[in-house]
């Protein structure tokens, strides 16, 4: 285990309390550390329901519990202990995510694994659409939760101002930066003709060859001042299999919550939302220099994915969410 830091001490003190809920992870990291789906599918549940005075926890094996969570978790060892839960009497629930589900060709560790958890689950959990379609091919109760956004992320705000060279920015780990590539001519272009600057915010360098860009390195204590560098979010991304298609809306939500206009490929959890869709190059460069070009334009199209985020996507609306799920 990491050193401890705050969240995981004030949930060690709850151990000789009694708690409603037990969340089951197959790691335990602090929370800067955390894989950001288990912060936010646990972490800041967790701290959601601290804030409403309702007991929940990280799941610990000396104590018993009404409801346990299964988040993300696909090992040998948490399906051993859902298998043991089941006929307890406790509810189970699975918060769940397996890009390959219904790929029968692949009975990989991981696939086999969340199937085994799957059949000792009371209710099941996906963050798409396109994962509650396959969830729902292996369980008669699949609900449709999206990842949240903290509440601290609508506290700062990106105030836009005319500009001689915006910033794009790329938030997310280093090893799918990649996906950039796709639009690599369309990038150079834009760094060669409009003067646009490329940041790269990213856990480590993404070593993307051939493209003039910075790199800043991602710091969750910092992460709302960070976003502050860009200008623009884009987030362009390959969809040409049922595991890219399946990804939630909480890469550009991230982006978005503090008022950054962000242009994405059109993965399935994207669209009717605010965010600029880019089909193709040719429309990539377009909506690009538009923003690039008017920062009254992408004060305008920041706020309307601000707000749109924060009417679907804040803790505060899918806490409640979870609260009905529980009890």
């Amino acid at each position: 285990m990491q050193i401890m830091d705050k969240f995981l001490v004030n949930d060690w003190l709850k151990s000789i309390k009694k708690t409603e809920v037990g969340f089951v992870l197959d790691e335990v990291k602090t929370y800067k550390k955390a894989w950001a789906s288990i912060r936010i599918k646990c972490y800041d549940v967790i701290k959601y329901f601290d804030s409403v005075n309702i007991a929940t926890e990280i799941y610990k094996p000396f104590k018993k519990y009404p409801v346990v969570v299964f988040v993300k978790t696909s090992t040998e060892k948490s399906a051993k202990r859902a298998e043991k839960f089941k006929g307890s009497g406790c509810k189970i629930i699975y918060n769940a995510y397996c890009d390959h589900l219904t790929d029968s060709t692949r009975n990989d560790s991981e696939r086999i694994n969340t199937i085994r958890i799957l059949q000792c689950s009371d209710i099941v959990v996906v963050c798409s659409e396109e994962q509650k379609q396959q969830f729902e091919q292996f369980h008669k109760k699949v609900i449709l939760i999206y990842e949240s956004i903290p509440e601290e992320y609508f506290s700062t705000m990106k105030e836009h101002t005319e500009k001689e060279c915006p910033t794009l920015i790329y938030c997310g780990y280093a090893h799918k930066a990649k996906d950039t590539l796709s639009i690599k001519n369309v990038l150079k272009k834009l760094i060669e003709e409009k003067k646009c600057k490329l940041l790269y915010l990213c856990d480590k360098d993404p070593k993307i060859d051939d493209l003039q860009y910075e790199y800043l390195q991602y710091d969750q204590s910092k992460i709302q001042q960070q976003l502050l560098h860009g200008d623009i979010a884009i987030a362009p991304r390959k969809t040409d299999g049922i595991e890219l298609l399946s990804h939630s809306f909480t890469k550009v939500a991230l982006t978005g919550a503090i008022g950054l206009p962000t242009v994405a490929s059109p993965v399935p959890s994207y669209l009717g939302s605010p965010v600029v869709i880019c089909q193709d190059e040719e429309q990539w460069y377009t909506e690009l220099s538009k923003l690039i070009e008017s920062y009254k334009l992408r004060e305008k199209k920041g706020k309307e994915l601000r707000d749109f985020i924060y009417r679907n996507y804040s803790i505060n609306v899918i806490g409640v969410k979870y609260k009905k799920l529980f009890w």
